[in-house]
């Protein structure tokens, strides 16, 4: 959409405009949908069987010192917190991660054998972390909405 910067239609200059919502804004209305508690942990068990793993372990890592140095002291600091480790053993598809970055457009919209559908579900991990790390594969996936730990205040890698 664009909007007229002029008084009249002749010498009109248009300028784009558009609805925006910050990255931040819409996680925090996600999470207000989704409670904490163990609805939260309901969605990883829905997210794994979504994606036809046969083994999903959840478990709490409460901590350590690490030696290998991270890339800015806030990922140093995410590397030896606590942690709540998800695992399953399905692998992500180009569909998947395509997906996973958009919040809110699921690829399983169309697929009656998916609990999930909306594409908002994973975003309960932001209940447990403000920089969510996932592996796939040979991937390694982070989210930083706030742009605080990863370097060059990226807000994924």
């Amino acid at each position: 959409m664009q909007v007229m910067a002029a008084s009249s239609a002749t010498d009109a200059e248009w300028r784009p405009f558009h609805q925006t919502e910050a990255l931040v804004t819409r996680l925090a209305n996600i999470l207000d949908e989704y409670p904490p508690g163990i609805s939260t942990l309901r969605e990883f068990v829905q997210n794994a069987d979504d994606a036809r793993a046969s083994r999903l372990v959840i478990c709490l890592d409460e901590g350590r010192p690490c030696e290998a140095a991270a890339p800015t002291v806030a990922l140093q600091e995410y590397a030896t917190a606590p942690a709540l480790l998800i695992f399953n053993d399905a692998t992500f598809s180009e569909a998947d991660f395509e997906s996973i970055s958009s919040i809110g457009r699921s690829q399983k919209r169309n697929d009656s054998e998916s609990i999930g559908k909306y594409g908002l579900g994973f975003n309960v991990s932001y209940h447990f972390t403000d920089c969510v790390q996932f592996v796939s594969g040979e991937s390694l996936v982070l989210f930083d909405p706030h742009g605080d730990a990863l370097p060059g205040g990226k807000l994924g890698l």
